[in-house]
């Protein structure tokens, strides 16, 4: 380092053990010159002397020895280089970072943003890594012509060219190449080079052209937990040059566990046909609809497009001609890659003629369904969806799903049809017509939910979290009995039963009371005694069991009390509702924390703690019977939070976030462990589990091998059976069940027969 020389770190144990190493030679030398010229007596003292320090060298040398292979044996606090363990082990050492994880050619990585006007299988890439990722394609008589074209435009002009590779693998970098340069290199595409002389007449020039719209790419989102966590998709260019973040739809969140709020992702290019045709036919995204786990779906529209699909099936909802066609076009625009079959689009005739002609929003549905079935056996599917039954009505049965003949006929469509659920409707798409139709489905609903929304609009306003007057009364009401149940508990636990008895006697018109400060007095004396004596932890994990039990059921009361009946605006009305109720948006845990209150704060499942002092907060009496002093939060984020409520809140929020750091680094690990133990397992063609030594861990996968990708209908419910059943016709053209099918069966039978003796 500038003029100065300095020792390798690894060399510094090698260095120690050659000087020791050489000390101990040297004194046996020593040893043995110093014997043949002194007397006897000085001879043994100068022995022992040498004895005892090759002891201590040679007992140093063992120790240099040690902590070159393993650098922690050394004493803690001295600073020793790494030992040949340390380089090795763990994720920065050489197998994990060098070996078996390394960088790579042909990758980009970017911020990832949604797009929900690009088909659910392709990924939107930036023009500047579209220059930059290249393919080196063949040149044949039949793309010469594209070749020589992409060589002209050179690597500044989309779609261009970077390299020309010659037959010998010379590269000729179009980069520093004039544009009559680039064009005359264009007209030898095809002739062969002079310097390709001696070499296989198959080798042709290859031209390093831009990745393209089209293209496959590998995508993947950092950690790679499960299989689908790189997944193909097909490159869609964006012109644009300011656009520099990879666009992806919304379909493919839930399989890459990403948001967009800053998440990146990396991109690989395949380089040769055999990884592209892997990457188009097995690792398409459209193939991954089915996790391997418990083969439920993975992919479904989620948030925005949840709620425009339950506004645009609900009964009262109906379209004129123009709003009609202009949403079933949208929808038509996302399979324009599907063929020309799709050119022709068949309306279904209005719903209502007089006085207006109207369509209903299901009618835009069964269209978007015949026309991408078309030329195929009809759907026919019974289902149910998210929204409960009586909030529409009893007698409307909108909670019922119905298809018949691939006309939506009854239902209201929500997260559980066309969001990542089992047994919806793109489920069902995805087991009768295949992983194609289901993908341009998806594509095709999202496109036509983003722009029925855009006509329908969906906002959360203020009346949508109150409650009525009504509501609002019956609410406080519980709140104050709460509070006394709440006081009473603690006297029961307290063994107060005497105060009790009298507390009840004094009450008028069966009104129930708070306590009053004698009683209060008389609860913290008690209590004190209890929670001080040898028995305090005992007693206290008994309180926080008796307290929790009782505040829960007053929550409880409390949440059925308002919601959904107290609500100002009732569903389908309140957008608020509509989020929590058809799975598009947050739970009924937030619903009613924002309306209600939050309830029983609880840390490691306990109540709130108590100081030394007695108190859960300065702010409370020492051993304060009240469940507020407890955590126990009645207060809700609509009308705010008192000091003391919400410094519960964080110490509950600040568990929850703690158990997220240290379970995510746990389970990280689990799965690692499990990983690395069982990647030598494979399912051979005998369907045996076996390992890399061909050891027979299981006969069957799984006890049963059956694949939970191909099972998902065959759970044996009687809802399966009869799905299969209506769609047997769908079924078998899927599987090329046919006639034809039946007769080449017979006839192989037959000649079977005959052959046989």
């Amino acid at each position: 380092m500038g003029d100065k020389q300095f020792e390798h770190a690894q060399n510094a144990h090698l260095s120690k053990i050659m000087a020791l190493s050489e000390s101990i030679v040297q004194g046996d030398y020593f040893k043995r010159q110093s014997a043949t010229t002194s007397d006897e007596d000085d001879g043994k003292k100068e022995e022992q002397v040498n004895l005892s320090r090759k002891l201590a060298l040679w007992t140093e040398l063992q120790n240099a020895v040690n902590f070159l292979v393993d650098s922690s044996k050394a004493k803690s606090g001295t600073d020793v280089a790494q030992g040949i363990k340390q380089v090795i082990e763990k994720k920065e050492g050489l197998f994990r970072k060098h070996m078996m994880g390394k960088r790579v050619n042909y990758a980009a990585r970017s911020v990832i943003s949604p797009d929900p006007y690009i088909s659910t299988s392709q990924i939107g890439v930036p023009l500047r890594f579209a220059k930059t990722l290249t393919y080196p394609q063949p040149v044949t008589p039949w793309n010469a012509e594209e070749m020589r074209q992409l060589v002209i435009n050179g690597p500044d002009v989309h779609p261009g060219a970077n390299f020309v590779e010659s037959e010998n693998g010379r590269l000729i970098d179009l980069s520093k190449r004039s544009p009559h340069q680039r064009e005359a290199i264009s007209k030898t595409l095809l002739t062969r080079s002079a310097s390709a002389q001696g070499t296989s007449k198959n080798r042709v020039k290859r031209v390093w052209r831009h990745l393209k719209t089209g293209d496959v790419v590998l995508m993947n989102r950092q950690p790679t937990l499960h299989k689908p966590s790189i997944m193909a998709h097909t490159a869609r260019v964006l012109t644009n040059p300011k656009m520099q973040t990879i666009r992806m739809h919304y379909a493919n969140c839930n399989t890459f566990n990403a948001d967009f709020d800053g998440d990146e992702m990396n991109m690989h290019f395949p380089q040769n046909e055999l990884a592209r045709s892997e990457a188009y036919n097995i690792a398409c995204n459209d193939n991954q609809y089915i996790v391997p786990t418990d083969g439920s779906p993975l992919r479904g529209l989620i948030q925005d497009h949840v709620d425009s699909g339950v506004k645009l099936t609900q009964r009262d909802t109906f379209l004129t001609k123009d709003m009609y066609m202009q949403l079933l076009y949208n929808a038509w625009a996302s399979m324009e890659d599907a063929g020309a079959e799709m050119a022709h689009i068949e309306t279904v005739p209005p719903a209502i003629l007089k006085p207006e002609v109207l369509w209903t929003g299901k009618q835009v549905i069964t269209s978007v369904l015949k026309l991408l079935t078309k030329g195929l056996p009809p759907l026919n599917l019974d289902s149910k969806s998210k929204i409960k039954g009586d909030l529409y009505g009893l007698s409307n049965n909108e909670h019922i799903v119905i298809f018949r003949d691939g006309e939506l006929l009854q239902g209201v469509l929500d997260k559980s049809q066309f969001g990542a659920s089992m047994y919806g409707m793109v489920h069902a798409c995805y087991e009768v017509y295949g992983a194609r139709i289901a993908a341009d489905f998806l594509s095709a609903l999202g496109r036509l939910f983003t722009c029925y929304l855009q006509f329908a609009g969906h906002t959360c306003a203020m009346e949508d979290l109150t409650l009525s007057t009504a509501a609002e009364k019956r609410r406080s009401k519980r709140v104050k009995e709460s509070e006394v149940m709440g006081e009473e508990a603690y006297a029961e636990f307290a063994g107060l039963a005497d105060m009790l008895e009298k507390k009840h006697a004094s009450e008028k018109d069966g009104k129930k009371r708070r306590m009053n400060e004698e009683e209060r007095a008389q609860i913290r004396d008690r209590m004190r005694t209890l929670l001080s004596g040898p028995d305090a932890d005992d007693n206290a994990k008994a309180l926080d069991a008796h307290m929790m039990g009782c505040v829960h059921g007053s929550n409880s009361d409390i949440i059925k009390t308002c919601l959904p009946s107290g609500q100002s605006k009732a569903f389908p009305k309140n957008n608020f509702s509509l989020m929590v109720l058809t799975g598009a948006k947050g739970s009924m845990v937030n619903h009613s924390q924002i309306s209600c209150g939050l309830g029983q704060q609880a840390l490691e499942g306990r109540r709130v703690p108590i100081l030394c002092s007695g108190r859960s907060l300065p702010s409370f009496e020492p051993f304060d019977p009240a469940p507020r002093a407890g955590g126990y939060v009645t207060d809700r984020f609509l009308t705010g939070l008192r000091p003391q409520e919400y410094y519960h809140h964080c110490m509950a929020g600040r568990e929850g976030l703690v158990d997220t750091a240290v379970k995510t680094s746990r389970s990280g690990y689990l799965q690692r462990c499990l990983v690395k133990h069982l990647e030598d397992l494979q399912v051979g063609y005998d369907h045996t589990v076996r390992n890399g030594d061909g050891n027979v861990i299981q006969f069957l996968y799984g006890e049963d091998g059956i694949d939970p990708v191909q099972s998902a209908m065959l759970s044996g419910k009687d809802a399966q059976f009869d799905f299969q059943a209506m769609n047997h016709r769908s079924i078998s053209h899927k599987y090329g069940i046919n006639a034809k099918f039946f007769r080449k069966d017979e006839a192989g039978h037959h000649e079977a027969a005959k052959a046989s003796p």
